[in-house]
């Protein structure tokens, strides 16, 4: 079943890796055998070592001025990594924001508050339960605040040689008919999406 939309999915594999795919809501889902423990997990985040180098500094800052215009009032950046790059980025222009890890900062306190603005950078394809997580985090979401996702999106046609899924921790992928049905069910809408990794969905 689909851990989206409760549908019926159909098996693929690729790369020897099985999946779920819907094809009513279009989500696709590494099969539980292929899911890493959360130790070697771990072992794999502590793997990203360019996390604190210029360029990825960069790369970052283009994210925030894509953006900064959903940016406002209480900020969380939820997944931030072991270096939280993004917080600093924004930091740079005057933007204060909360943050959270699993991995790298448990112990931070970023339930205190309500957000208007809750970032998602390259986090939604490491959930193993994506509803239960995006239920949590839209219940610290004001009404009128901006769910911001970057992943990348899957298509149709799902590419044997498409890079995303080569990283052993991304599990989970997301269409915009996925997003589409996102929104139904949270009462969301979209409200920016570059149609290929960036979407900004409004609690309404």
């Amino acid at each position: 079943m689909c851990k989206i939309c409760n549908n019926e999915t159909i098996s693929l594999t690729i790369n020897g890796i099985n999946y779920d795919k819907c094809n009513t809501c279009g989500f696709l889902a590494k099969q539980d055998m292929h899911i890493l423990s959360s130790s070697d997990e771990y072992n794999r985040y502590l793997l990203h070592d360019n996390d604190d180098s210029l360029e990825y500094f960069n790369y970052q800052e283009k994210f925030y001025f894509m953006i900064k215009d959903y940016l406002k009032g209480n900020i969380l950046d939820y997944g931030c990594g072991n270096n939280h790059i993004l917080v600093n980025v924004m930091e740079k222009y005057g933007i204060k924001s909360n943050y959270y890890d699993l991995y790298f900062y448990k112990e931070t306190n970023y339930e205190k508050d309500l957000c208007q603005a809750i970032i998602l950078e390259e986090v939604i394809e490491h959930l193993k339960d994506p509803i239960k997580t995006l239920s949590h985090l839209l219940s610290l979401l004001n009404n009128g605040g901006n769910l911001i996702i970057r992943t990348r999106f899957v298509k149709d046609e799902i590419p044997h040689n498409w890079w995303y899924l080569r990283d052993s921790t991304h599990i989970s992928f997301f269409s915009i008919e996925t997003f589409k049905f996102l929104c139904a069910k949270f009462n969301l809408k979209i409200i920016y999406c570059n149609m290929t990794d960036v979407i900004i969905l409004q609690k309404e």
